[in-house]
């Protein structure tokens, strides 16, 4: 049922027999303008779809009820002689063109927000393929201090120790990622895609000086075929083990496990997981012959296999 139909102005949230630009400041305030809430039509709802948005205004300004006060219906003049309704027209469109102005520049915030995180992204993908852990948890250290330690107004980065304002819109927040958590790639595809990334720099020759190819090859397989058995776990010792060496890795418990030892382990992992039954669908003994080839080279010495 419309406002009109039980001798509403349209427009008129405050009651007060006109819509001026009182009505606006008092929907306005009341905030949910473009939000999704539901509303009523003291809360901007003047159309009776269930909310407040842009359709409202033209509903309102259609049924030109702007100004017309039924007790009133003259213009007033004050003592200058202006015309009251003309002023106050001006004035609502300078502050409605105010809302339209600080609405662009949200938009060209988020804009830039979400550049900027593309960027963080990216530069995580590339020092991931590169091996480089060090430089993934710093990229991913901006994004999750940008997004989730973050405040409206705060162009710093995460949150301070003195933090004390409230958490406005954080539901909202979380709705949206939880959006994007199903969107994005579990954690067996991003294992694949770094193990292929990998694969790819020991096949263009482009490893770091003194990097042992054939180890890194040899847990690239076992990683390889622990994800093929559905062992993800297995598959990321694996993979680690793998790992171009960079130094002293901050993971690593003992600086003297060698290569061979790291991918042992991983065969062992897999091993054990085959011992105790493969999920529905995977080749058992296709995965255990793998493991028996890699357990002869390895005994052998013979890391290239």
């Amino acid at each position: 049922m419309l406002a009109a139909d039980v001798g509403v102005v349209v427009g008129d949230s405050n009651l007060d027999g006109k819509f001026d630009s009182t009505d606006l400041v008092a929907v306005f305030t009341v905030g949910k303008f473009e939000t999704g809430e539901a509303a009523t039509h003291a809360e901007g709802d003047w159309n009776s779809d269930g909310f407040f948005n842009s359709t409202d205004f033209v509903a309102a300004f259609q049924a030109n009820s702007y100004q017309r006060n039924r007790l009133a219906a003259e213009p007033t003049e004050n003592q200058d002689g202006e015309d009251e309704n003309g002023r106050d027209e001006a004035s609502i469109e300078q502050y409605l063109q105010g809302i339209v102005e600080k609405l662009e520049a949200k938009l060209a915030e988020l804009e830039e927000d979400t550049q900027s995180l593309q960027e963080r992204i990216d530069a995580a993908k590339a020092a991931l393929e590169a091996g480089d852990l060090d430089a993934v948890r710093e990229a991913l250290g901006h994004v999750i201090g940008k997004h989730h330690g973050s405040r409206e107004g705060d162009d710093d980065g995460p949150r301070g120790e003195n933090e004390t304002d409230d958490h406005d819109g954080d539901h909202d927040e979380n709705d949206r990622d939880d959006d994007q958590d199903s969107e994005r790639p579990s954690t067996e595809e991003r294992l694949t895609q770094a193990i292929d990334a990998l694969q790819a720099r020991i096949d263009a020759g482009e490893l770091p000086d003194g990097a042992d190819a054939a180890a890194i090859q040899a847990g690239i397989d076992a990683a390889k075929a622990a994800l093929e058995a559905g062992d993800v776990d297995a598959a990321l010792e694996a993979f680690r083990a793998a790992l171009p060496d960079r130094g002293e890795r901050p993971d690593d418990g003992d600086d003297q496990v060698t290569p061979e030892e790291r991918i042992q382990n991983a065969i062992d992992a897999l091993q054990a997981r085959v011992d105790a039954g493969l999920p529905e669908g995977v080749d058992a003994a296709a995965v255990q012959a793998g493991i028996d080839t890699a357990k002869t080279e390895l005994a052998a010495g013979n890391l290239d296999a």
